[in-house]
Parts: structure tokens; C-alpha cells; sequence
């Protein structure tokens, strides 16, 4: 174990869960991290995967975020916000995380373009990315896919007039 690891380690017997931990509740999906500063998406988000099935855990910052998976070993999700405060990125935060639970599948969202994301640190390949906003059916199939198995989607905002049609048609 990593030195940061040993140190994360130590945090986490400290650990005392944020107010908007979720409690341990009946479940059938994924055991999800939510990471997002801001509160309004946190618990909207949160309520939104909680009514999909899944169990979520959520976390204000990457800090809070890497304790809480080295409390809770039942997360098999992270699920992060790529701009956060308090000095790491959601890029920066999956590369933690997955220092500590190696292969940990991952989905980034950001209101950023993939490659403009990728200037704050390389996204693993195996990693799901979604560009902001998204819609609900992006998070169904991006959950209940297998990494990065998901092509990520240009929001419609972004895409050409005649593609929204074509889209709306069906």
C-alpha cells in the first residue's frame, strides 16, 4: 500500500458520514459514489439513481469522496462531477480512487467537452464520460453498462438542427 493510501486508510477509521450520506437501504442495482459540489444536483441526482434501484452514497468533494469508498466496500460505482473545489479534479479523483479499489468503474460528467476534460488529466479509456445536460435514458443505459462499453452522447444542444430532427422523428 502507497504511502497516500496508508494515509487515506488512517482517515477513513475517522470518518464520520456527511449529512448527506445516504443510509443503507434495500437495493437491487449498483452501490453508487455521487460526487458534486453542488447541493441542488447532489440530492436531485441522488434521489434520481435511488429510484433507479441503486444505493447511493454521496460525497461534497474528492477528500470526502476517497473516504467514503475506503469506508464503504460495497461501492461499485463512482460517479463524479469533473469541476469540484478543495484541489482535485473529478479526473484526479477517479485516478485516486481507483489507486485504492483498482478497476473501479467510473462515470465523469462535465459541462465540458471530452477533450477540453482531458487537458486536467487522462481519462482512462474504460471510463464513461457524459456531457451536460443529459438526459435520464444517458444515465439508465450509462449505469447499467459495463465501463465505458457506452458511446458518450453530444447533447442535443450541441448537435446540428437537422440531427435533433431526425432524433425527435423517432
Amino acid at each position: 500500500m502507497s504511502t497516500s493510501a496508508a494515509s487515506l486508510a488512517f482517515a477513513a477509521d475517522s470518518y464520520a458520514p456527511s449529512a448527506y450520506e445516504v443510509e443503507d437501504s434495500p437495493h437491487n442495482g449498483r452501490t453508487v459514489l455521487l460526487v458534486d459540489d453542488d447541493d441542488s444536483v447532489l440530492s436531485l441526482l441522488g434521489e434520481i439513481i435511488t429510484a433507479m434501484g441503486h444505493k447511493v452514497y454521496m460525497a461534497h468533494d474528492g477528500r470526502d469522496a476517497l473516504l467514503c469508498l475506503l469506508r464503504h466496500k460495497s461501492i461499485d460505482c463512482l460517479f463524479t462531477d469533473v469541476v469540484m473545489p478543495n484541489g482535485m479534479s473529478g479526473v484526479q479523483l477517479m485516478s485516486a480512487a481507483r489507486a485504492v479499489r483498482p478497476g473501479l468503474p467510473g462515470l465523469l460528467a462535465s459541462s465540458y467537452p471530452r477533450d477540453d476534460v482531458s487537458a486536467m488529466g487522462e481519462i482512462p479509456a474504460d471510463v464513461n464520460f457524459v456531457a451536460k445536460p443529459y438526459l435520464l435514458t444517458d444515465l439508465y443505459r450509462l449505469l447499467d453498462a459495463p465501463p465505458a462499453h457506452v458511446a458518450t452522447r453530444t447533447p442535443a444542444s450541441q448537435r446540428a438542427p437537422s440531427a435533433r430532427r431526425k432524433r425527435n422523428i423517432k
